[in-house]
């Protein structure tokens, strides 16, 4: 009697045995400087990257989202996440099985054949007597968050990898430009100043400094283009898609990235608030503080209630109990 007494008030106690998770807390000021003392919110999940208003730009964000191999990998971590959470809780408490058989005895050619149907099923619940199931749950669930949040970290140093070698790809296409330019001007004035040595009015050692001056510019030349190769060739790398035509595209030539307006600056605790690697850790932290309380509840004895419901041609039988 006193066992069933101790059992019923561990049911309907629920101790749970291992800690509970703080999140931490910094204390940070409400405002500084030359700054305003509301909110910025999540500016991590807007298209920042449409203030540029670069058209090209954008295309290519696009596409990269839905086909970067690394954005792909991280939302499959989510989708692996979620599923680990919904294997939490209840459905990892609950347990069941049903088996039906037919059976065919006689046909001896005295008596007929006899069929006998039976089928059996049986149903197991755990009771989460010291809070096991519950850590379980909670380690599931900030896992599924540091799962989003690292995703959000790949995006972004994708996005900054992507908008990085986009940038410096017009830029060394802009100097590209100068260069010939400068290539051609420099040409002109060697034309002149040896005009002029013919006419007595030059140096031989200015015509000799106005070629070395167009010798210098021509060999920077293959650099800049060696350059914008290279950082064409990254954007193909970012966006799995051979290099060709995305060449094509970017040699019919833009404008450098023109720096987005003045963005709102907020409060100091933005900065933490927008880092999802912060995040990420946070969650892990937590998921970390639950699987101590999963550990420390299989140490403590378990209790599971099972039944069994049979039902045959003949007769029905049923059994239930811890």
């Amino acid at each position: 009697m006193k066992s069933r007494s101790l059992i019923l008030s561990l049911l309907l106690a629920g101790c749970a045995v291992g800690p509970e998770y703080q999140q931490p807390e910094i204390a940070l000021e409400n405002r500084f400087a030359d700054g305003s003392a509301e909110s910025i919110g999540a500016v991590a999940a807007e298209r920042w990257w449409v203030g540029y208003n670069d058209a090209v730009l954008s295309e290519l964000v696009s596409r990269g989202l839905t086909q970067s191999l690394d954005v792909m990998s991280a939302t499959e971590a989510i989708r692996e996440a979620q599923a680990n959470l919904r294997a939490t809780g209840v459905n990892s408490a609950l347990d069941g099985s049903l088996s039906a058989s037919s059976t065919a005895a006689g046909g001896d050619g005295i008596s007929g054949s006899v069929t006998t149907n039976s089928a059996t099923l049986g149903a197991g619940l755990v009771l989460d007597l010291f809070g096991g199931l519950r850590y379980e749950q909670n380690a599931a669930a900030a896992s599924l968050t540091a799962a989003r949040a690292a995703s959000e970290t790949v995006r972004l140093a994708w996005l900054a990898e992507l908008v990085s070698a986009y940038s410096n790809a017009r830029y060394y296409q802009e100097v590209l430009a100068l260069t010939r330019a400068t290539i051609s001007s420099r040409e002109e004035t060697v034309g002149i100043i040896g005009s002029q040595l013919e006419a007595g009015a030059a140096t031989e050692y200015e015509v000799a400094e106005a070629k070395a001056l167009l010798s210098s510019a021509r060999a920077s030349l293959p650099q800049y283009a060696a350059l914008f190769d290279a950082n064409v060739y990254a954007i193909a790398t970012l966006l799995n898609e051979p290099a060709g035509p995305i060449m094509t595209q970017m040699q019919k030539g833009a404008r450098q990235l023109s720096a987005p307006g003045a963005a709102n600056t907020g409060v100091p605790a933005d900065l933490l608030r927008n880092r999802h690697d912060v995040r990420s850790a946070e969650a892990d932290l937590a998921a970390a503080v639950a699987a101590v309380g999963v550990a420390e509840a299989s140490l403590y004895p378990s209790l599971s209630l099972t039944g069994t419901i049979g039902r045959t041609d003949r007769a029905d039988s049923w059994g239930f109990g811890p």
